[in-house]
């Protein structure tokens, strides 16, 4: 293995916005809002410092992953603290090669180490049940909005916790909210990219319409 996985630091924070910018842009929508979401995670007492890693080769930041506190609650207001993870970003020359894979189940067995119960997700089945993710439904989780969604995912790290999750909200970091006004501000700080179509948004949004 000719990189190194590491913990983040404040003196990475510009290069990691600026590789998920690049790994992110034209794939889920023209232009991409992930670098805006994690600049608002890097300053947020949600995000969860000791889960931030980078993958760094010859001096370079090539990869990165970000975790935040979220919880599921009930319809009395009952809470379960949880985690999540995302943005997930791998620059667009290191896919396919593992290397994204490894910084997941690198993360999921330091998050486990360090005791949290489970980890819900929004993301594509297909792609992360082979880190042992499951629909949520099969636990009876529900959107924020209180719908059931196929791309909507758990996966427990302590077994039995999500056992009496039926009907509760999974409830995200208010930081994945996008203020556009804010983000057309930050976003002028990079470089100018053509935004394209792409048949990675096409699938994406037939996938995250999969929701009841």
């Amino acid at each position: 293995m000719d990189y190194i996985i590491r913990l983040e630091n404040k003196e990475d924070y510009n290069e990691t916005e600026t590789l998920t910018r690049e790994a992110f842009y034209n794939v889920y929508i023209e232009g991409c809002f992930e670098h805006y979401i994690l600049n608002k995670l890097h300053s947020s007492k949600d995000y969860i410092k000791e889960l931030a890693f980078i993958v760094e080769k010859d001096n370079r930041l090539i990869g990165h992953i970000g975790y935040t506190h979220s919880k599921l609650i009930s319809s009395n207001n009952k809470v379960k603290d949880i985690i999540s993870f995302g943005p997930v970003s791998i620059l667009s020359e290191y896919k396919m090669q593992g290397i994204g894979s490894k910084l997941i189940k690198h993360s999921i067995s330091k998050a486990k180490e360090l005791g949290y119960k489970a980890i819900v997700i929004y993301g594509n089945p297909k792609l992360y049940q082979k880190f042992g993710f499951t629909l949520g439904i099969k636990y009876g989780i529900k959107t924020s909005e209180g719908k059931d969604a196929v791309p909507l995912l758990a996966l427990e790290l302590k077994e039995g916790y999500l056992k009496d999750t039926d009907g509760y909200r999974f409830i995200e970091s208010p930081d994945f909210e996008i203020d556009e006004e804010k983000f057309n501000e930050y976003d002028k700080n990079f470089p100018y990219k053509e935004k394209k179509k792409t048949k990675s948004q096409i699938e994406f949004k037939i996938i995250s319409n999969l929701m009841w």
